[in-house]
């Protein structure tokens, strides 16, 4: 009788730590799993395990029970990517779907012919067909930090009453993943105020209000993961020799986050008009990647980075849809945003409340080393971090608004 065959392999991008499982897991081979998945845990501290069962063939009531014990030991819903319907079948017949983060495997699509309709840093936009469009990321965008949350996080977005496209499966795409939404009729906003300057004002103010609405929608804490929360838990990721922090400048920033209330707010985190669609007077929010539950704040940043850009004339030509908007439009955009949102032309409350944005989002742009490794490039970074710390180091205070 052949003797079964059965490894394990792990690798480690950012926080999360990704175990391939090879073979069949029986009587015979479940001794080597249980031990080779801890061993590789052990290896790899401060990180989340997930299983990658693409390669798994079989697995016994042995291998089921051993299972079962990691994930009691682990005290965590482990996450089991790339499941055959065989396999999710077995698991599903013992209940596991609801101790375990289960995803099947994903199906592959061909886009060739299609028309690419839009793009940017981390994706190319090609339509499907009149219903729905797919987001194809580029190779640096990590599976686990955006592709999958934003498919998880829009599916929940969308239930609470979000303005917000449906969202529907992640799918390969060649080498790459893609996420498929529901088609959004209707334009870019920044379009809509380019071809419309003379009523720029109003469409701020009523994008202002848009968001101010989502903003009173509160997400399911289960469902949901919280932006302080996954902000406190990457931050950590960026200390160590050739890293972008030292301990010291760590805890600094650690507090950044940790004077932010916790709230259960949707906030879409990546919150600017080219990030929106507008129709008859409807705006609907898009790219909801980085959304969550948390503060107003987090929604800020981007917008602010929107007034910053505006103080550089060669970023703004490159900036996706601001290039044909002047350094003043820019400037206003924001600053109407802002009063519209906080509902006041209070110069002192103003001045407080563009601080605590400006500090906040500094901190957090220093996760894209983590999230899209290489996209930003180190001195920049160097330059992001050093107005971090100045906020740090300014006498932190919980968010005026």
């Amino acid at each position: 009788m052949a003797e079964e065959k059965f490894s394990i392999k792990a690798k480690c991008e950012g926080i999360i730590l990704t175990i391939y499982l090879e073979g069949k897991i029986n009587k015979d081979t479940v001794s080597d799993f249980e031990k080779g998945i801890f061993s590789a845990i052990a290896s790899h501290p401060k990180t989340l395990p997930k299983l990658d069962a693409e390669g798994l063939q079989d697995i016994s009531c042995e291998g089921l029970r051993a299972l079962k014990k990691i994930r009691d030991t682990l005290g965590l819903r482990l996450k089991i990517a790339n499941v055959s319907k065989e396999i999710y079948d077995i698991f599903d017949s013992v209940g596991f779907t609801d101790i375990f983060n289960i995803k099947k495997v994903l199906r592959t699509i061909n886009i060739e012919g299609k028309e690419c309709i839009g793009s940017g840093i981390t994706c190319k936009v090609y339509k499907l067909d009149e219903d729905k469009i797919i987001k194809v990321y580029e190779p640096q965008v990590l599976y686990d930090f955006l592709i999958e949350k934003e498919n998880d996080a829009s599916k929940a977005a969308f239930l609470a009453g979000v303005q917000t496209p449906i969202v529907y499966d992640i799918v390969k795409v060649g080498d790459r993943f893609g996420n498929i939404f529901e088609y959004c009729d209707g334009e870019d906003l920044l379009k809509v105020i380019e071809k419309d300057r003379e009523h720029l004002e109003d469409y701020i103010k009523s994008f202002a209000q848009a968001v101010k609405k989502a903003h009173k929608i509160q997400l399911n804490p289960t469902k949901t993961d919280s932006i302080k929360q996954n902000s406190l838990d990457t931050l950590p990721l960026l200390v160590g020799e050739g890293k972008l922090l030292n301990q010291d400048e760590y805890e600094k920033l650690k507090k950044v986050f940790e004077i932010i209330p916790d709230l259960n707010s949707f906030s879409q985190g990546d919150c600017h008009p080219g990030n929106a669609r507008y129709k008859n007077g409807v705006i609907t929010l898009l790219d909801l990647a980085t959304c969550g539950r948390g503060h107003p704040i987090f929604d800020m940043g981007s917008m602010y980075i929107m007034s910053l850009v505006a103080d550089d004339p060669e970023k703004k030509k490159i900036t996706q849809g601001l290039k044909d908007f002047t350094c003043e439009e820019i400037k206003k955009i924001y600053d109407v945003f802002l009063k519209e949102y906080l509902g006041t032309d209070d110069p002192k409350l103003l001045e407080k409340a563009n601080n605590q944005i400006k500090g906040v989002q500094m901190t957090r742009i220093l996760f894209s080393e983590v999230a899209m490794p290489g996209t930003i490039a180190k001195p920049t970074l160097e330059y992001f971090k050093g107005l971090a710390l100045a906020y740090a180091n300014s006498g932190l205070e919980p968010p005026c608004f």
